[in-house]
């Protein structure tokens, strides 16, 4: 992520005057911003990683991982995956049901 966000012409210029965007901030070199929601999120350049762009195979992956529980349960699992790092499947599967 961090490498794409030289390749994505919106988010390096972001990313090198993040002082002057203020709904962004930087930390570990990744860019975040606020959903409308309110909730911190990370932005995802625009990259093409082996023939699939990033956000393509971040966003199947995680469909895959939740046995295809739909658009708002897995926004909800993603936010949980990044405030914890990582989240075994059965404990990510556990909150989704809640």
């Amino acid at each position: 992520i961090k490498a794409g966000y030289a390749q994505d012409t919106l988010m390096s210029r972001i990313r090198d005057n993040v002082d002057h965007h203020k709904v962004f901030d930087l930390e570990d070199g990744l860019l975040y911003t606020c959903n409308r929601a309110g909730d911190r999120v990370l932005c995802v350049p625009t990259m093409v990683v082996n023939k699939r762009r990033l956000l393509e195979v971040t966003l199947t992956q995680a469909h895959e991982t939740l046995s295809h529980y739909g658009a708002a349960k897995t926004a909800k699992y993603l936010m949980l995956k990044r405030s914890r790092n990582r989240v075994p499947t059965r404990q990510a599967r556990a909150k989704l049901s809640q």
